[in-house]
């Protein structure tokens, strides 16, 4: 009989672990695994051939989660090129995985660069999420995600929480970025200048990188990745003074990892602390805010983004853009005065 080698690796930790001394920890830890691809629009490769690979890997989300597979949309893009791309039948599975929790759609429509929007783009920037998706199939989300951006505009807090949105993720990216030492809290309430905000998890410190969570890919590797980590947690001391860890897996525009739900059941089924949950962002977000709302601290002002300079550098096209903004906003006042007044010119 031929055993999969996968099954062979597992068994083999399995062994080891058993026979390895159980470390103590001060905490009953928690992880929460949450795995997406992170939408790199055109980075990859033409924008048809990552809408297709979208497309496939959430086919295969879909599928997986038969097994225990969790799933998050990192913006609502993914479905809008979902729905595009393949049949109602197909679309009503994704969305029946949505309101069961095995899939989460964030309510961003994609990774924007809040220093080259205008008010109005960041409250329509989660429009697709919680208007249409919710008028169209009765299901809302609570979550946005900021993967790959370097910075967070103090008016965002208004916009989210104006729509629905109670969390935000955020990933700051690599490139020229500056937050990855940040003082920052790993954990806080952002508050914009109205009073409104969301509970932000920004990454930073050594786990700042959104492929953390890769200490699951691989079964004998993850013994010291875990011990690793929560000896890293620990030290923190007061500074996190949370029992769960939110981990991310993220490549740009590929395929769910579904891997990471035998071996996350493996883990289990020889330790019992820490336990490690396979989740969506809003599981790990309100275990949080039911244990820990009134000691999380808040943050208010700017978090200013290293990319501040974009609008500059390509004026031209920020030019072209805001002045579309602009008309766009006046053309839907005018076309709405037209139908008042009955005439049937259309928008």
């Amino acid at each position: 009989m031929r055993i999969a080698p996968l099954l062979v690796c597992t068994t083999l930790a399995m062994s080891a672990w058993a026979q390895a001394p159980a470390r103590k920890w001060s905490r009953d830890w928690k992880i929460y695994v949450i795995t997406h691809t992170h939408a790199d629009i055109g980075y990859t490769d033409l924008i048809p051939e990552v809408e297709r690979v979208w497309a496939q890997g959430m086919d295969m989300a879909v599928d997986a989660s038969q097994k225990g597979l969790k799933w998050t949309l990192e913006g609502s893009l993914l479905f809008d090129a979902y729905a595009r791309h393949r049949k109602p039948e197909k679309v009503k599975q994704l969305v029946d995985l949505v309101r069961k929790g095995s899939i989460e759609i964030a309510s961003l429509y994609t990774n924007i660069e809040q220093e080259n929007a205008g008010p109005e783009e960041l409250i329509r920037s989660s429009y697709y999420a919680n208007d249409a998706l919710r008028r169209q199939y009765g299901i809302e989300s609570r979550t946005a995600m900021l993967s790959d951006i370097t910075g967070l505009t103090w008016g965002l807090p208004r916009a989210l929480a104006g729509t629905g949105t109670r969390y935000l993720l955020f990933g700051p990216g690599a490139y020229k970025e500056l937050l990855g030492e940040s003082k920052l809290p790993h954990l806080f309430w952002f508050k914009s200048q109205d009073g409104s905000r969301v509970l932000t998890q920004m990454r930073s410190g050594r786990y700042r990188d959104y492929t953390q969570a890769k200490i699951f890919l691989k079964a004998d590797a993850m013994q010291k990745g875990v011990e690793d980590l929560l000896s890293y947690y620990e030290s923190l001391g007061d500074e996190y003074p949370y029992d769960a860890i939110l981990l991310q897996l993220a490549f740009d525009n590929v395929n769910p990892q579904v891997e990471l739900v035998e071996n996350i059941n493996a883990w289990n089924g020889a330790h019992t602390n820490p336990h490690v949950f396979m989740a969506t962002p809003r599981e790990f977000f309100e275990y949080i805010e039911k244990k820990y709302a009134t000691r999380i601290p808040e943050v208010t002002g700017d978090i200013t983004s290293a990319w501040t300079d974009d609008p500059g550098i390509f004026a031209q096209a920020t030019g072209m853009k805001r002045k579309a903004a602009a008309e766009i906003l006046a053309a839907e006042k005018f076309a709405t005065i037209d139908e008042l007044l009955g005439t049937d010119r259309p928008y």
